[in-house]
C-alpha cells in the first residue's frame, strides 16, 4: 500500500473513538450530528477498501492490518483518558514503549540485518524512535488529558494531508480523484462524529493571532507615517535646509485646548488557577470548556477578566512551589484559586508538612494583600469508585503503597482540612468548602467522571458554583 492510503485509513481513528465513546463514556450521546458523521466517515473507509485496494489481496490484507492498528490507537486514547490521565505523560509512554520493545524483540532477532546499516538508515531510525514515536506520544498523552479522547484524536486530520503531499512529491505516488474524495469523506465524517466543533481553544488562539497581526499592522502604519514627518522636520531644522523662511502668522491663534477629562479606569481582573488534574479538567470530555476554572471564569467573572490556568496533572503543593508559583507571580494576578490536596494525600505527605508548604504558597500568592486567594479544602474520598476498586485490588491504585482503610483516609482528610482552614485564616484567604458537599458519589453519582476518581462535567460545574459562592460571600 502507498503511504498516502495508509495515512487516510489512520485518519479514521476519530470515527472509532466516537464509536467506542458511545459504549464506554457515559457522558457521550449519539447526537444526530455524530450519527451523520459516523455514516459519512465509514462510507469513505468502505469506498477506499472497495475501490483503491479491491482485487489486490496483499494490499487488502495490509489495509485490514492498518485498520486494526487504528482501532488499537482509538482504544489507547480511551484507556489513557479513563485510567492514566492523572499521571505524568512520560510514565505511560515509557511503559508502553518498554512493553512494545519486549513484544517485538523476538521478531527483530528473526529478521536481523545481515550487514551493518548505513548511516542514513541509522539516522532515520533514530528520528523515527525519538522524535516521531517517543516525543510524539508524550505530547499526545498530554493532549488526551487536556482535551479529552475525542478532541485529541482529531490531530489525525493532519496525517493524510502531509502523507499525500509527501507521497506525491518525494515518492511519486499517484493521487486519484477517488482517493481525494475518500479522504474528504473520512475527514468530514471524523469531524462531524466529534460534534463538528473545532478543538478547544483553537478559536481563541486564532483571535489572538489576528489581533496581534492587526496590532502589528497598525504599529507599522503609524511608523510609516511618522518617518516622513520626522524627516521633513529634521530637514527644515538642518543648516542649509530647503524649508521656506518663516513668516508672521496671518491666521488667528488656535484656541487653547481644554484640559482632558480624567476618567477612572478599572483594571481587568487577572485570574490565575493553581492546582492539579482537577484544575486541568481531567475527567471531562472537553476540559477546554468544562474544567471548573473555565466554568468559574465564564459564570462568575466579568468578560474582561484575563485567565491563566497553571494547573498540572499529578501536582503536589511542593511541586507547585517550584513549577506553578513563579509562573503565576509573573502575571501579577489579582485573583487566585488554589485546589491542591488530593495528590499530597495519595503521596502520603504528613499534614504538618503539607500545612507548612501550603502556607508558603498562599503567602506568596497573596503578594501582601494585592491578590485575593480562594482556597479549596478536600472533598470526601472514601466513596470514590476508583478508591473502592483500589481497596478490592481490581484497579490500579493512585496511593503510594497500600491504600488506607476508609476510617484512616477520612481522618487524614480531616487533618488536611484543618490545616487548610488554619492557612486560610492565617494568610487571609477565602475558604471554599468542597467537603461540605458530602459523599458526592452516593448523592450525585453523575458528578463523578468515567475514571471513578475525577469529577465529570456536571461535577466540575458544581465545584465552579462553590468557588463562585465563596467569591461573592
Amino acid at each position: 500500500m502507498s503511504s498516502s492510503l495508509t495515512a487516510i485509513l489512520i485518519s479514521a481513528m476519530p470515527l472509532l473513538v466516537a464509536v467506542l465513546a458511545l459504549r464506554f463514556a457515559s457522558h457521550e450521546r449519539a447526537t444526530p450530528t455524530r450519527v451523520v458523521g459516523l455514516v459519512v466517515g465509514l462510507t469513505g473507509v468502505v469506498l477506499l477498501m472497495g475501490i483503491d485496494v479491491a482485487g489486490r489481496p496483499g494490499e487488502l490484507l495490509g489495509a485490514g492490518c492498518i485498520l486494526a492498528a487504528t482501532l488499537c490507537y482509538a482504544c489507547s486514547t480511551m484507556i489513557v483518558n479513563r485510567q492514566l490521565a492523572d499521571l505524568p505523560p512520560i510514565g505511560p509512554v515509557a511503559g508502553g514503549l518498554a512493553l512494545s520493545t519486549v513484544a517485538l524483540a523476538p521478531f527483530a532477532l528473526l529478521s536481523r540485518p545481515t550487514a551493518v546499516p548505513s548511516g542514513a538508515t541509522v539516522v532515520s531510525l533514530a528520528l523515527l524512535g525519538v522524535l516521531c514515536t517517543a516525543a510524539a506520544l508524550i505530547v499526545y498523552v498530554f493532549l488526551i488529558a487536556e482535551a479529552g479522547p475525542s478532541r485529541a484524536s482529531v490531530i489525525t486530520y493532519v496525517n493524510p494531508a502531509v502523507a499525500v503531499v509527501l507521497g506525491l512529491v518525494v515518492l511519486g505516488e499517484p493521487v486519484t480523484f477517488a482517493t481525494a474524495a475518500e479522504l474528504l469523506l473520512i475527514v468530514a465524517g471524523s469531524w462531524l462524529s466529534t460534534d463538528g466543533r473545532l478543538p478547544p481553544g483553537l478559536g481563541r488562539h486564532l483571535r489572538a493571532v489576528t489581533t496581534g497581526a492587526l496590532g502589528l499592522r497598525g504599529r507599522l502604519l503609524r511608523f510609516g507615517l511618522a518617518v516622513p514627518a520626522m524627516l521633513a522636520l529634521l530637514a527644515s531644522c538642518a543648516p542649509g535646509g530647503s524649508a521656506a523662511p518663516s513668516r508672521p502668522a496671518t491666521s488667528p491663534p488656535s484656541p487653547r485646548p481644554s484640559a482632558p477629562i480624567a476618567r477612572a479606569t478599572v483594571p481587568p481582573i487577572v485570574y490565575a488557577a493553581i492546582g492539579a488534574s482537577e484544575t486541568v479538567g481531567v475527567g471531562a470530555e472537553d476540559p477546554g470548556s468544562q474544567a471548573w476554572p473555565v466554568v468559574f471564569l465564564r459564570t462568575a467573572l466579568p468578560p474582561t477578566a484575563v485567565f491563566h490556568n497553571f494547573g498540572t496533572s499529578g501536582q503536589t503543593v511542593r511541586g507547585a512551589l517550584t513549577a506553578e508559583l513563579p509562573a503565576a507571580l509573573s502575571v501579577q494576578p489579582s485573583l487566585v484559586t488554589v485546589w491542591l490536596n488530593v495528590n499530597d494525600i495519595t503521596a502520603g505527605v504528613a499534614a504538618a508538612d503539607y500545612e507548612a508548604r501550603l502556607g508558603e504558597l498562599v503567602h506568596a500568592l497573596r503578594r501582601g494583600g494585592a491578590a485575593r486567594v480562594l482556597l479549596a479544602n478536600t472533598p470526601y474520598l472514601d466513596r470514590l469508585p476508583r478508591y473502592l476498586a483500589c481497596l478490592a485490588r481490581t484497579q490500579s491504585c493512585p496511593f503510594a503503597g497500600s491504600p488506607p482503610p476508609p476510617a484512616a483516609l477520612n481522618a487524614q482528610v480531616d487533618d488536611y482540612n484543618a490545616a487548610i482552614a488554619r492557612v486560610g485564616q492565617r494568610e487571609g484567604a477565602t475558604l471554599v468548602d468542597l467537603h461540605e458537599a458530602g459523599e458526592v458519589p452516593d448523592i450525585h453519582p453523575d458528578w463523578v467522571g468515567v475514571d471513578g476518581f475525577h469529577p465529570s462535567a456536571r461535577g466540575y460545574a458544581a465545584i465552579a458554583a462553590r468557588f463562585a459562592a465563596a467569591l461573592t460571600a
